[in-house]
């Protein structure tokens, strides 16, 4: 079962069953990586964050100017994790590229999918963005 929650809407139930496919875009639609060290950075930054709120990741695509995720998180803790993690790629980001401001185009977008069914087809749609197919098959 999948469930689409409104922003501003509250999902009544244990988020701990549940995954969650999300998305953050550059502001603007400009690039969040510039350089192959900020795509290093990224991932070690996410390393320490997903370990620090116990949230296990599915699968994840990187794309210059937005990324796409599929985590799982058992203790509910989703909006924390992605807090965490944004704000702190966000800081070191500004930092390296001697800029301020924001770095994503709104807010972290997601969807919520219920833990067991979903999970493959899921993390096979996210994985086929690199292919460039959203239809379901492959390129050689």
């Amino acid at each position: 079962m999948i469930i689409y929650v409104k922003r501003g809407e509250t999902f009544k139930g244990s988020i701990s069953k549940w995954c969650l496919p999300g998305t953050c875009r550059g502001n603007g639609g400009k690039d969040i990586f510039l350089e192959n060290h900020e795509l290093k950075r990224f991932l070690e930054l996410l390393q320490g964050s997903l370990g620090t709120y116990d949230v296990i990741p599915h699968a994840y695509v990187l794309m210059r100017n937005h990324f796409h995720s599929f985590l799982e998180t058992p203790l509910g803790n989703v909006s924390e994790f992605i807090r965490h993690f944004n704000i702190t790629y966000t800081s070191w980001f500004n930092r390296d590229d001697d800029r301020s401001g924001h770095l994503y185009q709104g807010r972290f977008k997601s969807i919520l999918v219920e833990r067991g069914s979903y999970l493959r087809v899921v993390s096979r749609c996210i994985l086929l963005i690199l292919s460039g197919d959203q239809n379901g098959t492959e390129r050689d």
